[in-house]
């Protein structure tokens, strides 16, 4: 009912009877009330109105006097910062950046900065802190929190697989033996699966840049070995030598020193092998 009187209101339109009348002069003087100040103080409460009305006018001397030291009028400018105010820290010995760790100091925030009388002249030559506190019935902290270890922070760290011996005539010295066998022969699985992983990023880098029309012949030699390696023959022949022998599954062999002149043999035998025949020739 109130909203349509005040949309009647707003579009000029009047009502008949009395108790109408009434509600309407009612309503006017709401909407004088609610648009009387440019401001519309009357939506002041509105939910769509974030903005708070200040409630001190603003420009006033109380309005003014809320604000900093700077923006007051009637005060002139404060003087710079004298030696001993600028130098407090340095003057207390404070060199370093509390926040840089050191050798055998944790690291501790240094955010409540002391006065200088606080520090000269109520301070204590030893204060008593969490860290320099001592209680006779309480146990102090074998390893504070910035002290734990966390290696999966640093995860680009090298693990040396040492090698076992393999147990003799299928039986282990004790078990201590077997358990170090035992952790060495499953690394040695985890670095064969790391190869696979790696031939077959070579595999798509190589099919990637070769293109779709040469890489099913450039390429062939990278997915052949890609291939054999994922069967399930050759990871069981792998693991059973690797279980019998006690050797590592890949090798990691340097290249001979005459690997070159290998090559150039093997193929210059290729090329002799099959040139085309001609007649007299010995073989």
């Amino acid at each position: 009912m109130k909203k349509r009187i005040y949309r009647n209101l707003l579009h000029g339109k009047r009502f008949g009877s009395s108790t109408n009348r009434v509600k309407e002069i009612k309503a006017m003087e709401t909407l004088k009330s609610m648009w009387a100040h440019p401001v519309f103080d009357g939506f002041r409460d509105h939910p769509t109105n974030r903005a708070p009305t200040p409630s001190v006018p603003v420009g006033s001397d109380e309005w003014n006097a809320k604000g900093t030291e700077l923006m007051q009028r009637g005060k002139e400018y404060p003087e710079p910062r004298n030696f001993f105010q600028k130098y407090k820290l340095v003057l207390q010995g404070k060199l370093d950046d509390p926040e840089k760790p050191k050798v055998g100091r944790a690291v501790r925030n240094n955010q409540n900065f002391k006065t200088w009388y606080e520090w000269a002249v109520a301070g204590t030559l030893r204060p008593m802190t969490p860290e320099t506190y001592a209680d006779s019935y309480v146990k102090k902290n074998p390893c504070p929190e910035e002290f734990w270890r966390m290696p999966w922070r640093w995860p680009q760290t090298k693990y040396m697989n040492p090698k076992i011996p393999p147990p003799l005539e299928g039986k282990y010295q004790d078990y201590y033996h077997f358990v170090a066998f035992r952790y060495w022969f499953q690394n040695e699985r985890q670095v064969y699966l790391a190869e696979i992983k790696l031939i077959k990023e070579a595999l798509e880098r190589c099919v990637i840049r070769e293109g779709s029309l040469s890489a099913m012949k450039n390429c062939r030699h990278i997915f052949n070995k890609y291939y054999s390696m994922t069967r399930q023959e050759e990871l069981h022949q792998a693991m059973l030598y690797a279980a019998y022998t006690g050797n590592k599954i890949m090798r990691e062999t340097p290249y001979p020193e005459d690997f070159v002149d290998q090559k150039r043999k093997i193929y210059d035998d290729w090329l002799t092998r099959t040139r085309m025949k001609q007649p007299g020739d010995p073989y």
